[in-house]
């Protein structure tokens, strides 16, 4: 007898793997000393210049910089 699953949790791992995505896009404009930080102080963070809350749909990916 198979039971079914109450949470589907692939969309929380799209989400996850979006926002690594975006940290590493972010590796690429990093100056001399700065660091991206991943869920310390929001979803990324770039040193202490500015952080971006990441969210990610099917339809619409949306980066919120909250500067």
């Amino acid at each position: 007898m198979s039971s079914k699953q109450k949470h589907e949790g692939s969309s929380s791992i799209v989400g996850t793997i979006y926002q690594f995505y975006i940290a590493i896009d972010k590796c690429f404009e990093l100056l001399d000393g700065e660091k991206v930080i991943i869920e310390k102080y929001g979803d990324v963070t770039v040193s202490d210049k500015y952080q971006i809350e990441v969210k990610h749909s099917r339809r619409v990916q949306v980066c919120n910089l909250n500067l």
